[in-house]
């Protein structure tokens, strides 16, 4: 993947703060900026580098935004189908975002990093091993305990034949589920 500019002039001021407010004010020119960071620094920072700044902030402030519905989204879905699994729903947002780093990168795939987006692909691929694998233990875990229950009632069934008492049979199921300390 392509790798970003990160040494402008106005992260070496110390200014993007400052410009960042300013860009958020409608109307707001170049000038107006150039002249607030003057007043700031004592610095002049140029048009273009204020121009190459602000498209970088643009891009930063895009990707938030489209994150942040994306998770309203998904949170929502969640909230609706609480039975759905949220690693299912992380992982259907990252493989979105792969597909669409895909799509944007196949434009400027000479500028792309291969081995980057190698090292992403495994690690979703062990993402959703990792998912899957848990998966599996929940189930042998809920297995595990519907065996576990069905043998404390089967061993009280067979202890209340024996004329023990409930409070004796009681604490017997409580020990065989694991309610009470050995």
């Amino acid at each position: 993947m392509a790798k970003s500019r990160s040494h402008s002039s106005i992260e070496k001021l110390g200014v993007q703060e400052l410009v960042g407010q300013l860009l958020e004010i409608p109307g707001t020119t170049y000038e107006q900026i150039v002249e607030q960071v003057k007043k700031a620094t004592g610095t002049t920072i140029s048009k273009s580098a204020l121009s190459r700044y602000q498209a970088a902030w643009n891009e930063k402030r895009y990707r938030a935004e489209t994150i942040q519905k994306e998770v309203d989204a998904m949170m929502a879905i969640l909230k609706q189908n609480p039975e759905v699994d949220p690693t299912d729903g992380l992982m259907l947002l990252i493989k979105h975002k792969l597909v669409s780093l895909f799509s944007q990168a196949e434009a400027n795939f000479d500028h792309a990093d291969t081995l980057e987006a190698a090292q992403l692909l495994n690690r979703i691929k062990r993402t959703e091993q990792m998912g899957a694998a848990l998966k599996v233990q929940e189930q042998r875990l809920e297995l595990l305990q519907r065996k576990v229950a069905a043998t404390a009632k089967e061993v009280s069934d067979t202890v209340k034949g024996a004329g023990l008492s409930n409070e004796v049979v009681e604490a017997i199921r409580q020990k065989i589920l694991g309610v009470v300390p050995a």
